[in-house]
């Protein structure tokens, strides 16, 4: 079992990966790139390449995972460990140009939240 402070580390690490790229992308200016998974609810090939950034770093550092996220389809829910990741935690924000947005990850281990990250980009 991986320790909360060792969970914390990769949380931070995946975090500080995502927002760099956050950073260094610009938003989607054409609202027909704005994809919605529901009213007003929108995602964007901005979230879902920081998804798979996040994701990356986690499936390596800890396999045995399950990962739930914003933009991808839930992996098993009653793994010991499951990450839980939104990787824009803000996408209206980021899509009208208001510097407030986030990443946000969290370690769950045996269904007790242990380890967390919101890493304001």
């Amino acid at each position: 079992m991986v320790s909360p402070k060792d969970l914390l580390g990769i949380a931070c690490r995946a975090a500080r990966d995502a927002a760099e790229y956050l950073q260094s992308v610009s938003r989607p200016r054409d609202p027909k790139a704005w994809g919605t998974k529901g009213p007003s609810d929108f995602v964007t090939e901005v979230d879902r390449t920081a998804e798979r950034m996040i994701s990356e770093v986690l499936r390596v550092s800890t396999p045995e995972a399950a990962i739930l996220g914003e933009e991808l389809s839930p992996d098993a829910l009653a793994a010991p460990l499951t990450w839980v990741v939104d990787p824009l935690d803000g996408t209206t924000n980021f899509l009208h140009g208001y510097p407030a947005y986030a990443v946000s990850i969290a370690a769950v281990q045996d269904g007790q939240v242990v380890a967390g990250v919101v890493l304001d980009v």
